[in-house]
């Protein structure tokens, strides 16, 4: 989770891409690194002897929807990067299978979250003030610095920003709701802290901010003060029609999403094409329009092809939906609305079994649909879809765990 937080470790000892291996081949050290945490997660695992019938009753949809991303692998353009980048995202299964063999699955992923957010924020300040060269990044057309700390851009440490702050405000809300935010008081006032570090990250210099993240934290801060105030939108309508209010929201954005795009950017700061988003998915949607049922194939479109190729220097769709579309098409849409659908069926039981993990639960849900309107990590070895991933999974563990062997 520090690496999915961060940076390559390759990066780290300003070893790139390039002077290791072309784009398609990656990094040898990075390779290494996260194949070895792989194999010791998967020895643990094996001596844990989990039940593996229920963990694939119970996460059905997810097994399914990884397996049909990987039969993309047949029609991509670069089938080798697309295996690699598939295997990538496959170590977040097996790492949340590692947190759901605890004995308390849900106190050790909250754990998980606690303690990456004690590193990273703390070295994100770190870097941005005595290590500027690591910490900070320049607009290639402006010269304006960003701010981007452990990671390798803005948005990306928007991100960690938003979700572990987001854990951690809801984590202090729990414990003011059970009367315990004063019995472990120095465990209140290192939350409390790494939150305001977070506000602080979060706003950037001058006016390099990430508008995305900032607008998520206020709303998700919003949903938790709503939630846990009004008793009857939490008993009644999320516990009963979370799944109809996913549907309705996503088709409402897309159909208003032109009409309310100048306002939303105007408040955000930001002129009408999202610093240049919407030219650039008229340009990404020409190209899935050519593939529109299977899409190019995962992995094997986003940083690819030699230099020279427009296509090298190129990250992501800046939309999560488009993404996929361009992606997997048609067909990996309807696997992302199945996987979204099986996860609200899963907040909804825990949300009347467990209401503080059914917020919980709520709140990831909020962030990772809204990230993806101007940002793209679904299907992704990035923070959010990971932790997302850890979510869904440690979510069904009420039902498999009483048959799991500890420590």
């Amino acid at each position: 989770m520090l690496i999915c937080g961060s940076r390559p470790v390759a990066s780290w000892f300003e070893l790139s891409t390039r002077s290791l291996g072309s784009m398609e081949e990656g990094s040898a050290i990075d390779r290494f690194v996260l194949g070895g945490l792989l194999l010791v997660a998967l020895l643990v695992i094996y001596r844990r002897k989990l039940d593996y019938y229920n963990i694939v009753k119970y996460n059905a949809c997810v097994f399914v929807v990884y397996i049909l991303i990987g039969s993309s692998i047949l029609w991509a353009d670069f089938p080798y990067v697309s295996f690699k980048r598939w295997i990538r995202i496959l170590g977040s299964i097996v790492m949340a299978l590692l947190i759901l063999s605890e004995q308390n699955p849900f106190q050790a992923l909250e754990s998980v979250f606690r303690r990456v957010s004690y590193i990273l924020l703390p070295f994100s300040l770190l870097l941005i003030k005595y290590f500027p060269n690591l910490g900070v990044e320049y607009d290639a057309w402006t010269g304006t610095p960003l701010w981007v700390g452990v990671s390798t851009q803005k948005n990306g440490l928007g991100q960690i920003c938003t979700l572990l702050s987001s854990v951690l405000i809801w984590a202090t809300l729990q414990k003011w709701r059970n009367g315990e935010i004063f019995i472990r008081k120095s465990h209140t006032y290192a939350d409390v802290f790494i939150i305001c570090l977070a506000f602080f990250l979060l706003r950037g210099i001058g006016g390099a901010y990430s508008a995305t993240s900032i607008a998520l934290l206020v709303i998700t801060i919003a949903v938790l003060m709503l939630i846990n105030q009004q008793e009857s939108i939490r008993t009644g309508l999320i516990a009963n029609h979370l799944k109809s209010l996913m549907v309705i929201f996503i088709i409402t954005v897309i159909f208003v999403m032109e009409t309310m795009l100048p306002n939303v950017s105007s408040l955000l700061g930001r002129d009408e094409t999202l610093t240049g988003r919407t030219q650039f998915w008229n340009g990404v949607l020409k190209v899935a329009y050519r593939h529109p049922f299977l899409g190019v194939g995962f992995g094997s479109y986003w940083g690819v092809g030699d230099e020279s190729s427009s296509l090298f220097t190129l990250s992501q769709a800046h939309n999560g939906y488009l993404g996929v579309f361009l992606e997997l098409g048609i067909f990996g849409l309807v696997l992302l609305l199945a996987f979204l659908l099986s996860f609200c069926r899963k907040v909804q039981v825990e949300l009347k079994r467990s209401f503080d993990l059914g917020v919980l639960g709520v709140c990831f849900l909020v962030i990772v649909i809204l990230y993806n309107i101007s940002e793209s990590s679904f299907f992704q070895a990035n923070f959010l879809w990971t932790s997302f991933v850890f979510m869904s999974i440690i979510l069904s563990a009420p039902r498999v765990h009483s048959n799991l062997i500890g420590n």
